[in-house]
């Protein structure tokens, strides 16, 4: 596939969160060349796309936490039909199971995996281009997927760790207050 397509509600709260952080979401769609996907959000944009407004974003506001950021004005919905799925799951392992088989129908650009060891689990996103992992797309990843599996398994789970595919950065007090673990 010469582009993978991710739906564009995955953007929701991009141009609010872009300018509560002091730039212009206006500005960077003018300098990418990109439409607002949140004008369509049921509608597909190019998986590069994506992950350009995200860096664009990081840019912008000069806030190298803007994925965390940008999650906090997600949930689950933003996952469409494959979120529906998920909440309608038996359980919380049945819906891991449903995020991993349905993922595509969201995003072809990611690949979520599910790994299971002595009672623990280990929940993935890698994208499937060839670039280096986007650090923004990575944040927004784990905050939504932190706020789904408290949806699932109760407000009060927390992870045993979190970790991501960037070096940390110099200030980890959002992930240390948002996922309250090492």
């Amino acid at each position: 596939m010469a582009d993978y397509l991710v739906k564009a509600i995955a953007l929701r709260g991009y141009r609010r969160t872009v300018d509560k952080l002091g730039a212009s979401a206006d500005d960077i769609f003018a300098e990418t060349g990109i439409d607002d996907p949140e004008e369509k959000p049921e509608g597909w944009l190019a998986y590069t796309d994506f992950l350009r407004l995200m860096e664009a974003a990081t840019a912008a506001t000069r806030s190298p936490h803007f994925g965390l950021q940008l999650s906090e004005e997600q949930d689950a919905d933003v996952l469409g039909v494959v979120g529906f799925t998920m909440q309608q799951a038996t359980d919380l392992r049945a819906a891991l199971v449903d995020l991993v088989r349905y993922y595509d129908h969201h995003s072809q650009g990611g690949r979520v995996t599910l790994v299971e060891d002595g009672g623990i689990a280990s929940l993935s996103l890698n994208c499937r281009l060839s670039t280096t992992p986007s650090w923004p797309q990575s944040d927004l990843a784990a905050g939504v997927g932190l706020k789904l599996v408290r949806l699932l398994a109760g407000p009060g789970w927390k992870p045993l760790a979190l970790y991501l595919a960037h070096a940390a950065p110099q200030n980890v007090r959002p992930y240390r207050h948002m996922f309250d673990c090492p």
